[in-house]
């Protein structure tokens, strides 16, 4: 087509460059200028009845597959927009269980340090009432040794004062009397 073209304007070129009579290349031009009419005129309809419907259609066709693209790509960035708001909501939800985990995890661990505490309060406690039982059971009995010792050290200087010999048993009640009076004072 472009090579028709080409030599239809060449023809016309050389048609003005010879002398032939003004009125004779006017119509020559005027032939030539409608005989281009009607060959674009016979293209324009040979392309509008045989090939119009085919490119209409595969312009059609691109269009609707370029709408389906964006579509497609709206819909797929609407979901990732879904999914990222998921996911936000998912590391939300993560670390509110994660702060929850932890908090139950010190009050769980405090309840144990303080019951750890109170039961070694507890065996202290016990210890130190032991101890102070042992204590005072030992102090009770140096308590009566040391009476025991004090009576006999009583009735052997009464003895000698008195140089004869003096009845323990007898005279015990009195001496008790005199330790407790003594253990008062003091």
């Amino acid at each position: 087509m472009s090579e028709e073209i080409r030599n239809l304007l060449n023809q016309a070129i050389e048609f003005l460059n010879e002398d032939l009579g003004t009125s004779q290349a006017i119509s020559h031009m005027a032939v030539t200028f409608v005989l281009q009419l009607l060959a674009t005129l016979v293209l324009f309809l040979v392309i509008r009845f045989k090939f119009w419907n085919v490119i209409t259609s595969m312009i059609e066709k691109r269009e609707n597959q370029i709408a389906s693209s964006l579509k497609a790509k709206e819909d797929a960035l609407n979901e990732l927009a879904e999914v990222k708001k998921e996911i936000e909501q998912v590391k939300i939800d993560s670390k509110k269980t994660a702060n929850l985990i932890i908090e139950e995890a010190k009050k769980t661990s405090q309840i144990e340090v303080d019951e750890m505490i109170q039961s070694a309060k507890n065996q202290i406690q016990k210890e130190k009432d032991s101890a102070q039982d042992l204590i005072e059971r030992e102090r009770r009995l140096m308590q009566e040794g040391i009476k025991d010792e004090v009576v006999d050290i009583a009735f052997l200087m009464a003895e000698k004062i008195v140089n004869h010999e003096i009845d323990k048993e007898a005279n015990k009640d009195m001496i008790e009397q005199t330790l407790s009076k003594l253990k008062d004072k003091h």
